[in-house]
C-alpha cells in the first residue's frame, strides 16, 4: 500500500518561489600567505599548451588518461537479487557550443532524436517515464552514475576539443503551476577535469519523490568549445537499501547560475505539510572567476530561515592533488624544486575532476506550515571590467521524510 502518494506529488510540485535581492559591499583583506596562494593558483589556471607568456611555465607531454570509465556492471545487493534496476537517462549525449544541430540563440531550442537542445548546445532536455511509485515498505534507494568524456577534436588530435574544466549537472525539470517558470531540482553537480574523463556517483535517495512517473530530466555541461564532451546518466534503483530513510518531499528552492557581488542575496519559500519529519535544506554552491577571484578565494555563506539566522560556513576543497589522473591537459610548472599541477589548487567548493559535495542542514526545529529561505554569499568580488564577472552557482531544495509510525504498546 503506497502512503502519502498524493501529499507527496503536492509536496514535490511545491509552493515553492525565488528573489534575488542587492545586498551592499563588504571589505576583507587577505592574509599575505593566502594571496600568495591564490596568485600561484591563478597562474596555473590554463590547459597545457595555452600561452603563459613566462619562461617558468612548462608544457610536458600529457599524462595519457585511461580509456572512458564504463558503466560498471550493477552488483546485487543482499537480498535484492535482479531486482535492481538501472535506467539510462542521457546515453553519451554530446554538448558541444553551437556545434552542427544546435540552436543559434541563448533561447531558442531544436531537436534531436528524443532530446530537446538547448542554451546553444550547452543543454539538453528528455523527457520519459521512470518506474511507478515504489511502497515506502520496499526501502527503496536512488544511487546516480554520471560519466564525462571529452571528445578530440581531429584537428587538434590528440588533444580534445575543450581541455578546460567545466561545471555540469543534471537536474529534474519541475513544473511550479500558476503562471511560475519551472524550477530544477539540481541532483548532481560536477566539474570535469583538465581535457580527460571522470566518472561521478551520488546517492540521490533523498530525491525518489520526484524520480517516479513521467519526469523531465536536464543536463547541462557549461562549454565553450566545440566539440565538446558527451555526457551519460543512470538512475539504479534498489529495493531494500534505503535505511532509515522515508523520502516523502521534495521542494526546489532557487537555481542561480550566477550569484554576483550586487545580486548576492538568494530566496525561495516553501509549505511543511503535517506529517512530515526530518526536513533538511540542501545546497550546491561553487564559486568561479578569473585571476584572483572566488574560484580561489573562500566566501561566507550565511543562511536563514523565517529571518533567522540558522548557518554560516565558507565552501572550501583541497583535495585537487589527488585529481591529477583526470587532468592530463593541466598546465604544469616547477615551483621551488616540485612540479605544481593547475589541477592541484584548492578551490571554492570544487576541484577539478570530482564532484561537488551537497551541504546539508537539518531544520528539525520546524512546524507545520510556510516558511522563507534566504541564503547570502558575502563578499564577493566585484570584478574589473575587463574580465569575466566573478559568481557563484547556488542552488537549493527541501527535502522530508514521512514520520515513523509511533510503536503499539
Amino acid at each position: 500500500m503506497r502512503s502519502h502518494g498524493r501529499q507527496r506529488d503536492r509536496a514535490a510540485h511545491g509552493t515553492a518561489r525565488r528573489t534575488r535581492v542587492s545586498a551592499g559591499t563588504r571589505g576583507a583583506a587577505l592574509a599575505s600567505g593566502a594571496a600568495l596562494v591564490v596568485a600561484l593558483a591563478t597562474a596555473l589556471a590554463a590547459p597545457v599548451g595555452a600561452a603563459s607568456g613566462t619562461a617558468a611555465a612548462r608544457s610536458p607531454q600529457p599524462v595519457r588518461s585511461s580509456p572512458a570509465p564504463q558503466s560498471p556492471q550493477t552488483p546485487p545487493s543482499a537480498g535484492a537479487g535482479e531486482r535492481v534496476r538501472s535506467i539510462t537517462i542521457f546515453d553519451r549525449v554530446e554538448l558541444s557550443f553551437e556545434g552542427p544541430d544546435a540552436p543559434k540563440t541563448k533561447d531558442a531550442t531544436a531537436p534531436r532524436g528524443e532530446l530537446l537542445i538547448r542554451d546553444r548546445g550547452q543543454t539538453a532536455d528528455r523527457t520519459l517515464r521512470l518506474p511507478p511509485e515504489p511502497d515506502a515498505r520496499e526501502a527503496m534507494s536512488v544511487t546516480g552514475l554520471v560519466i564525462v568524456e571529452p571528445i578530440v577534436d581531429p584537428k587538434l588530435a590528440p588533444r580534445p576539443g575543450d581541455p578546460w574544466t567545466r561545471v555540469g549537472s543534471v537536474a529534474v525539470v519541475m513544473p511550479m503551476g500558476g503562471g511560475r517558470p519551472p524550477l530544477q531540482v539540481e541532483l548532481m553537480r560536477f566539474v570535469t577535469g583538465f581535457g580527460a574523463a571522470s566518472r561521478y556517483e551520488a546517492d540521490l535517495t533523498p530525491f525518489l519523490p520526484v524520480l517516479w512517473g513521467e519526469r523531465t530530466f536536464r543536463a547541462h555541461l557549461d562549454t565553450w568549445k566545440a566539440p565538446g564532451w558527451r555526457v551519460t546518466f543512470e538512475l539504479r534503483y534498489e529495493p531494500g537499501a534505503a535505511g532509515i530513510r522515508r523520502p516523502t518531499m521534495v521542494v526546489p528552492l532557487f537555481d542561480e547560475p550566477r550569484v554576483t557581488r550586487g545580486a548576492s542575496v538568494v530566496q525561495g519559500s516553501f509549505t511543511l505539510l503535517p506529517g512530515l519529519d526530518r526536513p533538511r535544506l540542501r545546497i550546491l554552491t561553487t564559486g568561479h572567476g578569473s585571476e584572483l577571484g572566488d574560484e580561489f578565494r573562500p566566501r561566507t555563506h550565511v543562511v536563514r530561515v523565517d529571518g533567522v539566522e540558522v548557518a554560516r560556513w565558507r565552501p572550501w576543497r583541497e583535495d585537487g592533488a589527488g585529481s591529477r589522473s583526470s587532468s592530463p591537459w593541466a598546465e604544469r610548472r616547477t615551483v621551488d624544486g616540485r612540479e605544481v599541477w593547475a589541477s592541484d589548487a584548492d578551490r571554492s567548493g570544487w576541484v577539478p575532476g570530482r564532484i561537488v559535495e551537497p551541504f546539508i542542514l537539518p531544520l528539525d526545529e520546524l512546524r507545520p506550515g510556510s516558511h522563507r529561505v534566504e541564503v547570502e554569499v558575502i563578499d564577493i568580488r566585484a570584478t574589473p571590467e575587463d574580465q569575466p564577472p566573478d559568481h557563484w552557482r547556488l542552488s537549493a531544495c527541501v527535502v522530508a521524510d514521512e514520520a515513523w509510525p509511533k510503536p503499539v504498546r
